[in-house]
């Protein structure tokens, strides 16, 4: 068998090899269905839903998750801000709910994404509407945190160590935003230098 670093590894160039995956699919889309340009209206729009939605995570908490986001709360709002500085970033269709469990392994060994609906508890139109492909980025990458935070539970109820989970999700993060990053050079959908 193979080893725990040899594992790693293949999992680590799994994650690069979706990273290549996912800027093919927004490049594609892109080219057939248009890229848009965010606008302060459009910038405007979307931080304002984002801040109801932590507005209303923040009414349906309870209470050390809602003292903690509540802590939190002032510096989300100052990341929310950032929409304003958005202005001219390229938008396209994005997957919507991009993570690991999205993910399937061909028989040949090959990656295929599945289920382009987009975030179930949207609306449609919402899920259709263009937006930046950093929002499926981000998504992935988190997922890739959520997974190594999901082992490293089992990891611990067994006595075993945790640090290389954390090493794992940080080297999957890391290959798969350097192959998305490759994947969108030269075509209309690279986001400028500030935003990644």
């Amino acid at each position: 068998g193979r080893t725990a670093g040899t594992q790693a590894d293949v999992l680590v160039a799994d994650a690069a090899r979706l990273g290549a995956l996912a800027a093919e699919i927004h490049v594609r889309l892109a080219e057939r269905l248009g890229v848009a340009t965010a606008t302060p209206e459009t910038l405007a729009l979307r931080r304002a839903a984002a801040e109801a939605s932590l507005d209303q995570v923040l009414e349906l908490l309870a209470g050390d998750a809602r003292q903690a986001l509540a802590g939190a709360q002032g510096r989300l709002r100052a990341e929310l801000a950032l929409f304003d500085r958005c202005a001219g970033t390229p938008l396209c269709r994005i997957h919507g709910d991009l993570h690991v469990g999205q993910v399937l392994r061909r028989a040949g060994g090959g990656l295929a994404v599945v289920d382009f609906e987009g975030e179930p508890g949207r609306p449609p139109q919402e899920r259709a509407a263009p937006w930046t492909p950093l929002r499926d980025v981000a998504s992935l990458l988190l997922s890739f945190d959520n997974a190594a935070a999901a082992a490293a539970r089992r990891a611990r109820a067994r006595g075993l160590p945790v640090r290389p989970l954390e090493r794992w999700s940080d080297a999957a993060r890391a290959a798969a935003l350097t192959a998305w990053e490759d994947g969108v050079r030269g075509s209309a959908l690279r986001p400028a230098p500030d935003a990644l």
